[in-house]
């Protein structure tokens, strides 16, 4: 009797029926990420590890049933048929690891199977590292901070007494202090601010979209991945507070700085700067000591990039404002709450069509997921880097952000019909980077 009832169908959460419904037509929902170890894991104990790890919730042993967008559970987990091995080129570096993950964007899951999948890639001669773990997981069963969680909980800490909690994708930062007089004098501009944000966040999906530029176009079902050389967190919060800045509002300069570059570029570019829009996962999980809860718990927010401002320190200054700004808005509860009116009240087909009209109004994706701040281990072999991606859905480019052990690392993700060259994407990433230090050294 018991057994009968943990079989019964769950419902699947509300991002995660968007996501199951807007996959196809060169469109993948689903989350990649990438741990680096200095040892030599072995396939056996990879499979220890991962075993554990997925059956800490229902979800990662469910089959999905897109008819009615919901889970079936099994009985129990096979975790031979989701782990493989792969030994890499003669001493592979990252870049060998990115084509192998591009390569697997788009390879579908067996439909009689979770939707998740780990590689171990093993490379004895490598310098960077001995061993990688790859793993795809659909977006359906959780957010990017799941798969980060999910990889988290396959390691042990390494000199360490405890494991870190991993933070929330935005933390809200402390607005200044002011008199209760001037508190009251707000309180009606705040309110028609809320009013305006929620009217144009009900009105987007019918809202003109982003134009076709650089970094925005027809997408081809075909995708690149790219990696960053790790940035010291402790630096980017030094050269932020020049400004008063967080590491989100330097990062996001950083990305709107390397769009500039790269649309500038006549040879990946058209020469012209155009400004674009992002959309930025938001956490909606609730601020709690202990494991993350797993799912799809966030929700959308738009966030305009400053790309045609010429100065560095003009556009951080810009992004800061904007950066503050979501993250005292209600946009991002409305449009998970407005999601769930039209789901509820609208045919499946205008819902679906809706999501969609909603994440083609921009050009890219952006997140910024910290994980933990003390070194970690897998079966005693030293993690020593990883990153994620989230999937594109509709738009061409999504760049994520991902930190670890005092360390952060940023991956562009790139439809080759949109972004031809993603990897010119980082380099101007890193030249934004460098002019900002440059002008932090002076201010």
């Amino acid at each position: 009797m018991a057994e009968d009832k943990v079989l019964e169908k769950r419902t699947m959460s509300l991002m995660g029926r968007m996501f199951c419904g807007i996959e196809g037509e060169g469109a993948s929902t689903v989350c990649h990420g990438a741990m680096y170890l200095d040892g030599h894991l072995t396939l056996s104990e990879m499979r220890m590890v991962v075993k554990e790890a997925m059956s800490k919730d229902p979800r990662f042993r469910s089959v999905i049933v897109p008819e009615d967008l919901t889970f079936q559970p099994t009985s129990s987990i096979d975790v031979i048929q989701h782990t493989f091995e792969h030994t890499l080129p003669h001493s592979s570096t990252r870049a060998e690891v990115e084509d192998f993950i591009s390569d697997c964007i788009f390879k579908p899951f067996p439909s009689h199977l979770p939707p998740w999948q780990y590689y171990l890639l093993q490379n004895p001669e490598g310098k960077e590292f001995k061993s990688a773990i790859v793993v795809r997981m659909s977006h359906c069963l959780g957010d990017g901070m799941t798969m980060v969680q999910m990889l988290l909980s396959m390691t042990q800490p390494l000199n360490a007494p405890t494991s870190q909690p991993l933070n929330a994708q935005f933390t809200r930062r402390k607005p200044p202090s002011n008199s209760c007089l001037l508190k009251l004098l707000c309180i009606p501009f705040r309110i028609i601010s809320y009013i305006l944000t929620i009217i144009i966040a009900t009105l987007t999906p019918f809202l003109p979209a982003d134009k076709d530029s650089d970094i925005k176009g027809k997408i081809s079902g075909s995708s690149r991945v790219a990696t960053s050389a790790p940035y010291s967190v402790e630096e980017i919060k030094q050269v932020g507070k020049k400004w008063g800045a967080t590491v989100n509002d330097v990062v996001a300069t950083c990305v709107a700085g390397a769009i500039r570059r790269y649309q500038l570029d006549s040879k990946t570019g058209s020469g012209k700067a155009v400004n674009v829009r992002a959309i930025i996962p938001m956490n909606l999980r609730p601020v709690r000591e202990g494991q993350l809860e797993f799912g799809n718990k966030i929700a959308f927010v738009s966030l305009p990039l400053s790309i045609t401002e010429k100065n560095t320190i003009k556009r951080l200054r810009t992004m800061m404002k904007r950066m503050f700004k979501i993250k005292l808005s209600p946009e991002g509860s409305w449009n998970y709450n407005l999601c769930g009116i039209f789901y509820y009240t609208l045919p499946r087909k205008v819902w679906l069509w809706l999501c969609q009209r909603f994440t083609s109004r921009f050009s890219l994706v952006l997140t910024n997921v910290a994980g933990p701040r003390l070194p970690l281990a897998i079966c005693n072999k030293p993690l020593v880097g990883m990153i994620g991606w989230v999937p594109a859905g509709k738009c061409g480019l999504t760049v994520s952000a991902v930190s670890y052990a005092g360390n952060l690392t940023v991956g562009v993700l790139a439809d080759v019909n949109v972004v031809k060259q993603p990897h010119k994407l980082i380099q101007y990433f890193e030249e934004e980077w460098q002019a900002l230090k440059d002008a932090a050294k002076t201010a």
